[in-house]
């Protein structure tokens, strides 16, 4: 589990956090094609569009302290990682964390 194990911010971070959403996005693509195969639209709640708008929201905070931050201003402008790492300084904290972000993900979004 190399996602609970990297420094925010760094390369390695980046390749662990840029893979992690690759794999989710192509479990998603490919359970929508398998969906729409079979005639199946799959579930469509109506609190889909509320999850959509919060999910929204929070990248766009975490985008505008992202770019805030860029010229060094890590600490005036901190992101929800930067605070959750300072959260989770023990390596084991910080990997059910992760593990629990990850559950969350594939529980709302997940076939």
């Amino acid at each position: 589990m190399g996602l609970g194990l990297t420094t925010p911010f760094t390369a390695g971070a980046d390749v662990v956090t840029a893979v992690a959403f690759a794999a989710m996005g192509t479990v998603a693509v490919v359970t929508a094609v398998r969906r729409r195969r079979a005639g199946d639209p799959g579930r469509r709640p109506r609190v889909g569009r509320a999850w959509i708008a919060w999910a929204g929201l929070f990248v766009a905070l975490e985008v505008a302290t992202y770019i805030g931050g860029l010229g060094g201003g890590r600490h005036a402008f901190p992101t929800f990682s930067s605070l959750l790492d300072a959260a989770t300084a023990h390596t084991g904290a910080k990997v059910l964390v992760a593990l629990a972000w990850l559950g969350l993900g594939w529980g709302l979004f997940g076939p």
